[in-house]
């Protein structure tokens, strides 16, 4: 359990650091959209019109013991469930004829009045908050308050018609009650006569008593609501409000922006890391170069040597050691350099490895071996001429030449036994011996300013490359180079551009692949690493170019004329 726990967690330690080196990668994308937006959101906000709110609250009071809401039936339907009772008022406060009513008292539209007003109805308190919303802060206010007071005037006028049609009712009632009282009291009394003169007494006094109480009702009514705030004038408005508006378009950017970073590095195939480039291949990384700017901005030159104790001095100087260490079981003197696609830095990478194999005293050779698309001597500030194209077409040529020479006469076929001039030609013919091969100087075709390095350029273009470097001339140039020099390096073209690398690869003892981050596709590079296998060459690693110099990696080196903190 405790081993998959500290696997999740260091999974988990991944992601995060991915996605902080994401977020560091796409900082300015990150920091700009959420400006931006957020700007623009403030300025359009800033521009619109003011609108200023007022609002008044209203006090519902269905249970007001001063209100003797018992006296109606329709009032105890009202208010038997409360919740129900506030919210049908709130939709009373915004109907038709209380809006008219108010756009008559402040002569306007009831249309202005419907679009202004928005009442809440607060079920826990019993109360409504009526809001006026305008452009007007004095206006806001007039109409908050005169919307609440229409709501209570409707509210009394309507409770006390119910409150006079009951009193009128009893009006009746008793001037029926009176009447048939007088009519009693002129029969002769007996006793029937005088029980229903009892009762009508009786119900005389009720109905007097009922009128009495509705006549107290009647006073006491205020509408069943209560105005218990005025709505203040505001001092500010409440929309626009720019910097709310900034914020909510910074956080809308913020997420806009991680999208666009999250879809960038989902469709982006390019390599991001060197566990990226081990994982797609297969292959160990032998080195990881940085960064170079001044390489970089620079077209010619050899870093090692301009800047020997600089971050790319020190990235090359491991490399050569990991190359070392490979050659403990197998030697290796000649080592091609390819790449899979152009722009990954191959040509830069040889020209610093060689360079750095010159500087340990080392007699080293650059070979220039891209037919097509020389970059290695142009790095070297190397002028056009001949190199490799016409050394191996002399080589070529020379091996031709011998060939003939050394061909041996064959004995004729008709030499009489007791001829003896014949038996002289044939001892003649034998006694021929090959001529000697005059020697080959390589460094002759080479381009050297730095102490034990030479670059032998490409040469004068040919349209068949691969017929030229599949010769046995091209076999016999790298013994000789391997007697000439300590260690020969071979900058050879892309290898899914063309074939070159792979039929230069049976002439070496093994092949570095050089793919650069954020520049090289995985798909690419993994294309390469299949090609160069299925051409049998012998595969040494991989060379990781422009890693991002961070903070860390610049305090692992230091100069010998720096003082060490």
């Amino acid at each position: 359990m405790s081993e998959q726990r500290g696997g999740f967690e260091e999974t988990e330690a991944l992601d995060l650091r991915y996605y902080a080196s994401l977020a560091y990668r796409f900082l300015p994308l990150l920091v700009a959209v959420p400006v931006v937006l957020g700007a623009l959101a403030f300025v359009n906000a800033d521009r619109q019109t003011r609108m200023y709110s007022a609002t008044s609250q209203v006090l519902l009071r269905p249970n007001d013991p001063n209100e003797r809401l018992g006296s109606s039936s329709q009032a105890i339907n009202q208010t038997s469930n409360i919740e129900q009772y506030v919210r049908s008022q709130g939709n009373l406060a915004r109907s038709p004829e209380i809006r008219e009513t108010v756009a008559a008292t402040l002569e306007t539209d009831a249309q202005e009045i419907e679009d202004a007003i928005k009442v809440a109805a607060l079920v826990d308190s019993n109360t409504l908050e009526i809001t006026a919303t305008a452009e007007d802060p004095e206006w806001a206010k007039q109409v908050a308050d005169a919307v609440a007071v229409e709501y209570i005037a409707n509210r009394r006028e309507y409770a006390r018609a119910g409150l006079e049609r009951a009193l009128d009712d009893i009006a009746t009632k008793l001037e029926q009650v009176e009447e048939q009282l007088r009519t009693l009291s002129s029969t002769s009394t007996n006793a029937q006569i005088q029980a229903e003169l009892t009762a009508a007494n009786a119900q005389y006094e009720e109905l007097t008593t009922k009128r009495y109480e509705l006549e107290i009702d009647l006073n006491l009514k205020n509408g069943e609501a209560e105005l218990i705030a005025e709505a203040d004038v505001p001092d500010a408005p409440v929309s626009p409000r720019p910097a709310r508006s900034a914020i909510l378009g910074a956080m809308l950017g913020v997420l806009l922006a991680a999208g666009i970073v999250l879809l960038k590095d989902r469709f982006d195939t390019r390599l991001r890391s060197r566990e990226e480039a081990e994982a797609v291949t297969g292959l160990a990384a032998l080195g990881e170069l940085p960064f170079d700017r001044v390489t970089d901005r620079q077209a010619t030159g050899v870093g090692v040597f301009r800047d020997p104790d600089g971050p790319l001095a020190e990235a090359v100087r491991s490399l050569r050691v990991s190359l070392r260490f490979l050659s403990l079981e197998t030697p290796m003197q000649v080592v091609l350099i390819t790449s899979p696609t152009p722009g990954d830095g191959k040509s830069t990478t040889s020209l610093n490895l060689a360079g750095s194999y010159a500087k340990a005293g080392m007699r080293t050779l650059l070979v220039s071996g891209d037919l097509r698309r020389p970059q290695a001597e142009k790095l070297v500030g190397s002028t056009p001429g001949p190199g490799l194209v016409e050394l191996l077409t002399e080589m070529a040529v020379r091996r031709e030449q011998l060939a003939a020479l050394a061909e041996p006469v064959r004995r004729p076929k008709d030499v009489a036994g007791d001829d003896a001039a014949a038996r002289r030609r044939a001892r003649t013919a034998t006694a021929v011996e090959a001529p000697k091969e005059s020697p080959v100087f390589i460094t002759e075709w080479c381009h050297a300013d730095e102490a034990n390095l030479w670059v032998l350029p490409a040469g004068t273009p040919v349209a068949n490359p691969v017929e030229i470097l599949g010769s046995v001339a091209t076999r016999d140039f790298f013994l000789l180079a391997r007697e000439q020099f300590d260690m020969v390096i071979v900058d050879s073209p892309p290898v899914i551009a063309v074939a070159d690398p792979v039929v230069l690869s049976p002439y070496v003892d093994g092949v570095v692949l050089v793919c650069s981050i954020r520049k090289t596709s995985r798909s690419a590079l993994e294309r390469a690493s299949e090609l160069m296998r299925a051409g049998h060459g012998r595969m040494l690693g991989l060379v990781v170019n422009r890693v991002p110099q961070s903070k860390q990696y610049n305090g692992y080196y230091y100069s010998p004329n720096k003082t060490i903190e």
